[in-house]
């Protein structure tokens, strides 16, 4: 092979491979099910001010229980006095101060940290309630796009049908075996043809921008989906019934956690007699600048002290009954919502079995009605191309097949969402497509 023949070949087989890298690079990767709920939950505003709550109620909670917790401070308390030593600033004047406090018993404490245990319980539920909203809209609206591209192809397949039968119709016009009004109702259904491929076309856009809004996705960049959304459902959990769902409900979980939270305050609230018991110890580094040896003859510089605070109200001027009230109606509505999403989850799990029951029978017979279709079309095909048959058999058997499998989109969406629906009342949306995430529960 000669220098010019070699040259050509080298470079050919330098550029291909850095071609073939860009053409991968530039190629946008799938878009998995999973992972587009994964990208929602991370991203949407509802689940993060839901999160942000939670860990709030969460911080509070931790704060309320480290209220019962050991104490210790160091300071200093420099001061100065010509007479009598005295107390300055709520301290003896002293070198080095540093005390220890521990609270021994405090139904007070006890009941607000059982209180905001309950108001984290509650953030919780709300947080997973979130979630499971957004988890929801991201998988119908993943589905209507899977969708979209069937209806629309279809909507264009249309489209090229009634164009052929338009110009069938106008050539036998023109040659005297059919009527202008034929040719002109043949054109009528064009228009009808291009405003349906126009809807269908305006639908994906609107829910490709939907779905792209809930993912946070990047503006210009393309999005690709990777598969059909039912087929990435998981089935609902073995064990149909109420009781199954009511155990796997995240909501009516939460609820049962407050209530419990809720009685123990309310038990704490509710007690007539509420002493509070605190104990502290306290080592002072006093100085005999403040003159204490000349008015104490047992002065000594280090100074240590034990003692036991413990207090008893007697009149509180309705406070301790007024939040012994306020506890039981706590604990009384936090009983009627546990109620309540008893009765909204036995009636979501029945109608979400019934509603998929029904959408999967009403798939099966769309199924059947392609299938049908599908043969119907294949003979018109088939006789078209002997030269035998109708003239339009063809184009209308491609019709009909359409339309089926228009159907069948359809029955699949309505199986998506039953399906989506029933997985949200047993509490297993999330769950079921993305790893557990981390939560603010306080404990």
């Amino acid at each position: 092979m000669s220098d010019r023949r070699f040259l050509p070949c080298l470079l050919a087989l330098l550029v291909f491979p850095l071609a073939a890298g860009a053409h991968a690079q530039t190629t946008p990767e799938p878009l998995t099910l999973p992972r587009a709920v994964e990208m929602a939950l991370a991203r949407a505003p509802e689940v993060a001010v839901a999160q942000a709550e939670s860990d709030l109620a969460g911080a509070s909670a931790g704060l309320a229980r480290s209220r019962s917790g050991l104490e210790a401070f160091v300071a200093t308390n420099p001061g100065y006095s010509s007479g009598l030593p005295v107390i300055v600033a709520g301290q003896v004047p002293s070198v080095v101060n540093v005390s220890v406090r521990q609270p021994i018993y405090d139904p007070s404490l006890k009941a607000g940290l059982w209180t905001a245990r309950a108001a984290a319980e509650e953030r919780q539920s709300a947080l997973e309630r979130a979630q499971s909203e957004t988890a929801r809209a991201v998988i119908l609206a993943y589905g209507r796009v899977v969708a979209d591209g069937t209806l629309l192809a279809g909507a264009r397949r249309a489209l090229e049908a009634r164009e052929a039968m338009a110009r069938r119709a106008s050539s036998l016009a023109a040659e005297g075996r059919a009527t202008p009004v034929d040719s002109d109702a043949a054109y009528v259904e064009v228009a009808r043809a291009k405003q349906r491929l126009l809807d269908r076309t305006l639908a994906r856009e609107l829910d490709e921008f939907e779905l792209k809004g809930l993912l946070d996705w990047p503006s210009g960049k393309t999005l690709t989906l990777a598969e059909d959304a039912l087929g990435s459902m998981p089935p609902p959990g073995s064990g149909n019934g109420e009781t199954t769902a009511r155990a796997a409900d995240p909501e009516t979980l939460s609820l049962e956690r407050e209530i419990q939270s809720l009685r123990a305050a309310a038990a704490a609230r509710s007690k007539r007699l509420q002493p509070t018991v605190q104990a502290e110890a306290q080592y002072l580094r006093l100085a005999k600048y403040n003159h204490f040896d000349d008015y104490f003859r047992r002065f000594r510089e280090n100074d240590f002290s034990v003692g036991v605070s413990i207090s008893i109200p007697l009149w509180s001027s309705g406070r301790t009954e007024g939040m012994a009230a306020e506890a039981r109606a706590r604990v009384a509505r936090a009983e009627a919502s546990l109620r309540g999403r008893a009765r909204e989850v036995d009636l979501a799990i029945r109608r979400g079995e019934a509603d998929l029951a029904r959408a999967a029978s009403q798939e099966a017979v769309a199924r059947s009605a392609e299938a049908v279709a599908r043969e119907r079309a294949r003979i018109g095909s088939a006789l078209a191309a002997e030269g035998r048959g109708d003239a339009d058999g063809a184009e209308l058997a491609d019709l009909a097949l359409i339309r089926a499998r228009e159907e069948v989109a359809n029955a699949s969406q309505a199986v998506l969402a039953a399906q989506v629906s029933l997985l949200a009342s047993r509490g297993e949306l999330v769950s079921s497509l993305v790893a557990p995430r981390g939560s603010g529960r306080a404990r």
